[in-house]
């Protein structure tokens, strides 16, 4: 599968990468939601994982504008903390929320979760 990973902290972008890339998906990373929507529009990702909080353009942002034009992507937003996807106005049940630091078996099987939910 193809998904893209949005996170500001490079560290974070390189750690998804392995966990994912060693089970088979394809991955691109983008630094900001910005990038994140420039690199969608060529890579057609099927799944994005997007950091809540980041410069230039927030991941909830991010992911609204991309889904209008693709709504068949799943998205999963992780964050340093739930409560910030509130306190910056967004719909916290509008997608799946994963709260960092996010362990390698719990984002392949959310991902599967996902995944298999309309497969």
């Amino acid at each position: 599968m193809k998904i893209l990973v949005a996170d500001d902290e490079e560290t974070i972008c390189k750690l998804y990468r392995v966990i994912l890339e060693s089970v088979g998906h394809t991955v691109v990373t983008a630094s900001n939601g910005l990038e994140a929507l420039t690199l969608a529009k060529d890579f057609k990702p099927e799944f994005i994982i997007s950091d809540m909080l980041m410069p230039v353009m927030h991941g909830y942002e991010f992911v609204e504008r991309y889904q209008k034009e693709n709504p068949s992507v799943k998205v999963l937003l992780v964050t340093g903390t739930v409560h910030s996807i509130e306190e910056n106005g967004y719909d916290p049940s509008k997608y799946p929320v994963l709260e960092k630091p996010v362990s390698a078996p719990q984002l392949i099987e959310k991902i599967n979760e996902m995944y298999t939910q309309t497969a």
